[in-house]
């Protein structure tokens, strides 16, 4: 039954003609993205873990489940047991396995699972092509973006009638000390820690679903905070994550190293259309 679910799911979220459109000008809206010019397409969310479940569903279907494709695909839950971080086992056990973080952005994967991920959701997204019996004459591929391409769509801006009215609605619920892109702040911190009632509005012990607070004008979220966003260059990571300072990260695009899975880091992917 299980199997079933997650191939249901995969059905309806990947080969529905409902998830990319085909209109009058032969204009494709890839699954998953927005369009910014003719020929690339950035992902709206950070994967998720339910996205990743349907990728291991899939290899499950395909390969086996005790096939080392199937257990190299798995994330590893370990990187939430770290000195740094207090909350660790809760998230150990059921970030990635509980239902009820599906919205939350994937993080335990390593720069090479995230481009084994691109290139299988671009095979996927062929097949749908395919089983609706579209005529898509281009060659296109999901993969990373690179440094540049991801600071290019950072830099739009989220429309500030839009900030100011969440900032209003929050200041009502007594929300005020939120973040609009949970992250930590330094003058919160302080705050904090001479009164901790503030704790529960302060910022996030963890991630936030990937669909959180406002999209910037090309419609992308959550490209600062939630978690840092690996890149085509190895090693680097983008838009800081729920660990780090405000102040540090946003404007100025500060970026992040890395070496192997971690609880901060996840990733997004673009899609290319090719000539």
């Amino acid at each position: 039954m299980k199997k079933i679910f997650y191939l249901l799911v995969f059905i309806i979220s990947m080969f529905s003609i409902s998830a990319f459109q085909l209109v009058e000008k032969d204009i494709y809206r890839f699954p998953g993205t927005v369009k910014i010019v003719d020929n690339f397409y950035f992902d709206v969310h950070e994967i998720s873990n339910l996205s990743w479940k349907e990728y291991l569903s899939w290899m499950e279907e395909k390969e086996g489940k005790d096939s080392p494709f199937y257990q190299a695909a798995y994330p590893d839950t370990l990187v939430w047991m770290n000195k740094e971080y207090t909350y660790g086992e809760p998230f150990m056990n059921n970030y990635f396995q509980h239902p009820a973080y599906d919205n939350y952005p994937l993080v335990g994967v390593s720069y090479q699972q995230a481009n084994d991920y691109c290139a299988w959701r671009t095979e996927r997204v062929k097949e749908m092509f395919k089983a609706n019996k579209v005529k898509f004459s281009k060659n296109f591929k999901y993969r990373l973006p690179s440094a540049l391409e991801w600071d290019l769509i950072a830099r739009a801006e989220i429309k500030e009638d839009k900030y100011r009215e969440v900032r209003r609605r929050k200041r009502k619920e007594n929300f005020s000390h939120w973040n609009l892109f949970n992250m930590r702040s330094k003058s919160r911190d302080l705050e904090r820690k001479n009164n901790p009632h503030l704790a529960q509005f302060e910022y996030s012990s963890s991630t936030a679903p990937v669909s959180s607070y406002i999209p910037n004008t090309y419609g992308v979220h959550h490209l600062y905070g939630n978690v840092a966003e690996m890149v085509a260059e190895e090693g680097i990571a983008k838009g800081g994550s729920f660990i780090d300072y405000y102040e540090e990260i946003y404007p100025s695009g500060k970026d992040a190293s890395y070496t192997k899975p971690t609880h901060w880091l996840g990733f997004r992917c673009v899609c290319e259309v090719m000539d």
